[in-house]
């Protein structure tokens, strides 16, 4: 059994009946499924695409029925006209701190930052109507309600100048250093605004910083994200999971999601009290609980929420998804 393509039992409306290893399933209408729902499609194919470049172009042809895409894919799309968008707010962009950096660290060097934040001085992308505190993207849920509608406003810190160069200049001193040199990523469409950033930390907390801009591609910044090759980042964190719970357990020590590298016992000991939890207002308290904690670590800054889309070409429809957009249905 499963060996191959040949020893495979298969129960389901559609059965695996190709497989190519790095290309694509193809599934098959199985004639002996006797579930409720009749099967409509004769066979499916899933594409293993590892450039999500390709994608508008794919649903424009036709050639692809279904795939997922950002935002800004999303605005070409509606201007061609004739393709369905899905969405699903489940991204909040965040300025992210390498907990595991040697500088990063220091959890002085990370609140530092984050108290000199002065969200009134940024851009209207990083500050306009999507601007959030919230950790946990707008899609995730606790039961089928989202969280955002049950919780109470999280509690990230605040915008405090004197308080930030206090701690700023409490770390130099510990560290016997005149100044602290960060780098911070970010995607090409947001360096602008991130200079205006840099500025405010600048103002902010004095000599004490020397901080400078890398641009990366959004598909060359979420890898180098993933592999902690970075100290500061502007960076989507996205909901993997529909379920606000499953989406913190990204941050738990260890997690190989856990693109903040935070490692934290206190942590990870609410994340078991949330697992063992019988009620849903437990699971509640113990979320907000887990976002507050990870903000007032400075593990992130959150800027604002984001969606992302599943598009389906011209005449395509019965596919839908989860909150999160993890799940595809059809």
């Amino acid at each position: 059994y499963g060996l191959g393509d040949d020893y495979l039992l298969c129960n389901g409306p559609l059965y695996l009946s190709v497989w190519t290893e790095g290309s694509s399933l193809l599934l098959r209408k199985n004639s002996d499924y006797a579930g409720n729902s009749p099967v409509l499609p004769a066979s499916v194919t899933l594409r293993i695409t590892a450039d999500p470049t390709q994608y508008t172009q794919k649903i424009t042809q036709g050639s692809f029925s279904a795939a997922p895409v950002t935002a800004k894919d999303a605005a070409t799309l509606t201007a061609a006209g004739g393709v369905t968008l899905l969405e699903s707010q489940n991204i909040i962009q965040a300025i992210c701190y390498n907990c595991s950096d040697p500088l990063l660290s220091n959890l002085s060097v990370r609140l530092a930052l984050c108290k000199a934040i002065d969200k009134t001085g940024l851009g209207e992308r990083l500050s306009g109507p999507s601007a959030t505190g919230s950790i946990i993207p707008p899609s995730c849920t606790v039961g089928q309600t989202p969280f955002i509608e049950l919780a109470n406003a999280a509690v990230p810190p605040g915008f405090d100048p004197a308080g930030a160069k206090n701690l700023w200049d409490k770390v130099l001193k510990e560290l016997g250093k005149e100044q602290l040199v960060l780098t911070v990523l970010c995607p090409p469409e947001y360096e602008v605004d991130m200079r205006g950033l840099l500025q405010i930390w600048q103002k902010t907390l004095g000599i004490g910083l020397s901080v400078s801009i890398e641009v990366a591609e959004p598909f060359e910044l979420q890898s180098k994200v993933s592999k902690g090759k970075y100290q500061i980042a502007l960076a989507p964190l996205p909901a993997n999971k529909s379920s606000a719970a499953a989406f913190l357990q990204n941050f738990e020590s260890g997690n190989p999601g856990n693109i903040l590298n935070y490692s934290s016992d206190v942590y990870d000991g609410i994340m078991g009290q949330i697992r063992t939890t019988g009620t849903q207002s437990e699971t509640i308290l113990l979320c907000e609980s887990a976002q507050n904690h990870l903000l007032l670590s400075g593990a992130a800054s959150p800027l604002f929420s984001q969606s992302s889309y599943l598009a389906l070409a011209k005449g395509v429809n019965g596919i839908y998804t989860s909150p999160a957009g993890e799940l595809v249905f059809f």
